[in-house]
């Protein structure tokens, strides 16, 4: 007999960045705990660069995902030292991308633990800038270092 899990965890991706995914899913969600759906948590993928997200905008974000009482979960934190696809400025590693990477991460981290009751959980799916995805998605703008440990797996100041 095919055993049926108890309770489901929803993800959704790329929030805050995209708002017509709060708007369309939100509501979807809602649906679902209406019917007796046992959905446990919302995951939020969070591919974030240094300029986004802001703090206002993660909380924002995150009261809305767990307003009908759910958690939080933050799937796949990285964080681009890019701001765009476009963004072609002063390239590299440099002291102040970096500098806004730590922030950026510090700021998400102190607000998970303050809602600790709502963000339950933070998953990385890569821990090392030896191997991002996001290398490839913009390969001739080289590395975007988004991660907490260097290519050669020691800690960045991030860490």
């Amino acid at each position: 007999m095919k055993q049926i899990p108890t309770r489901f965890l929803c993800t959704i991706t790329k929030i805050p960045r995209i708002p017509v995914k709060e708007t369309e899913f939100i509501p979807c969600l809602k649906k679902l705990l209406d019917e007796s759906v046992p959905v446990m948590a919302v995951g939020l993928q969070s591919h974030w660069n240094i300029g986004d997200p802001t703090e206002q905008n993660l909380r924002d974000a995150i009261y809305k995902f767990s307003s009908p009482g759910l958690q939080i979960q933050v799937t796949e934190p990285d964080v681009s030292i890019y701001t765009s696809r476009t963004d072609t400025i002063n390239t590299g590693f440099t002291h102040e991308r970096e500098q806004k990477q730590i922030d950026l991460y510090k700021m998400a981290f102190n607000f998970s633990r303050e809602e600790k009751n709502v963000v339950t959980r933070v998953t990385f799916w890569n821990l090392s800038n030896r191997g991002s995805w996001l290398d490839n998605l913009t390969p001739r703008r080289g590395k975007h270092y988004p991660l907490l440990f260097g290519k050669n797996l020691k800690p960045k100041k991030v860490f």
